[in-house]
C-alpha cells in the first residue's frame, strides 16, 4: 500500500511538467506573456527542484517524516497559490504571471523532495526481489505523468 501511494505521488507530481506546457499558449495570451516570461514559467519548477536537492538530503536524514510533510504541504499551497491570488484580484482584472511563476518554483522545489525520498524508499523497504521492479514503475511515472498530464 505504502509504494502504490508513493508511486501515484510521483505520477501526480509529473502531471504539472505536462499540463503546463501544453496549456502555455492560451495562459501566455492570457497573461500577456513574451517569449522569455514564457521560459521563466516552463523553467521555473525545475530550478525549484535543483535548489531543493541541495538541501534534502541532510533534512532527510534528520527530520525524514517532517520533511515529507512539510514538502506535501508546500506543494498544496504553491498549487493553490494561483488560485488565491485571482479569487483576491477579482473578475475583470488583469491577471498577475508573478503568481504563477512562484507556484511553480515551489512545486518544483516540494516535488525535489519527494524525486529524492521515493528511490531511497524503495532501495530500503522494498523486497530485493521486486527492487528493481518498483524502481522501474516509479521511474515510469516520470513520462507517464508528464504525457497524462
Amino acid at each position: 500500500l505504502c509504494f502504490v501511494t508513493l508511486f501515484l505521488l510521483y505520477f501526480l507530481i509529473n502531471c504539472d511538467h505536462g499540463a503546463v506546457p501544453a496549456a502555455l499558449g492560451p495562459i501566455a495570451h492570457q497573461l500577456h506573456m513574451g517569449f522569455f516570461a514564457q521560459g521563466v514559467v516552463g523553467a521555473a519548477p525545475y530550478i525549484g527542484l535543483i535548489l531543493a536537492s541541495i538541501v534534502t538530503a541532510p533534512l532527510l536524514s534528520r527530520w525524514p517524516r517532517r520533511t515529507i510533510a512539510l514538502s506535501l504541504l508546500g506543494e498544496s499551497a504553491s498549487l493553490a497559490l494561483c488560485a488565491v491570488v485571482r479569487f483576491v484580484t477579482g473578475p475583470g482584472t488583469q491577471p498577475l504571471q508573478w503568481p504563477l511563476v512562484v507556484s511553480r518554483f515551489g512545486a518544483g522545489a516540494c516535488q525535489g523532495v519527494v524525486a529524492i525520498y521515493v528511490p531511497v524508499w524503495i532501495d530500503e523497504f522494498a523486497p530485493p526481489k521486486r527492487r528493481a521492479r518498483w524502481m522501474s514503475y516509479v521511474q515510469a511515472a516520470v513520462p507517464l505523468g508528464i504525457m497524462t498530464g
